[in-house]
């Protein structure tokens, strides 16, 4: 690791803790959470990209973990975006859902993303 990267270690082990990428516990310093947002953020702006580039079951752990680990208003901000796109990434709608705090976003507005989740995979 470089000098200067405060907060890398922590998202690279948050990403990898217990070998599978499942989040244990939370990262420890402001710059890992806003790290965490940024993976966040690009693992559901960047879809295709990744799929083509990285197996989806590494992207799904990966946006769970890096979600869980934002802030809250991080956490809207990404849930919003990725539940917008559930029809066109529902992968990505459902990882962003498994790693938001339960406070997050109102039962209203998970039913929604769930109906569309549900919408989408039994569409043919």
């Amino acid at each position: 690791m470089m000098s200067g990267d405060l907060g890398v270690e922590d998202v690279v082990d948050v990403c990898v803790r217990d070998a599978d990428g499942v989040l244990t516990s939370g990262v420890s310093s402001d710059a890992a959470r806003k790290a965490c947002e940024s993976l966040a953020k690009f693992c559901i702006e960047r879809t295709s990209s990744l799929a083509s580039a990285i197996d989806a079951h590494c992207v799904m752990r990966i946006t769970i973990a890096a979600v869980a680990n934002c802030g809250l208003d991080a956490q809207r901000a990404l849930a919003t975006r990725a539940f917008a796109s559930a029809s066109s990434a529902p992968l990505l709608a459902a990882a962003t859902m498994c790693g938001l705090r339960a406070d997050t976003v109102d039962v209203a507005t998970l039913q929604r993303a769930c109906e569309d989740l549900v919408r989408v995979a039994t569409t043919p």
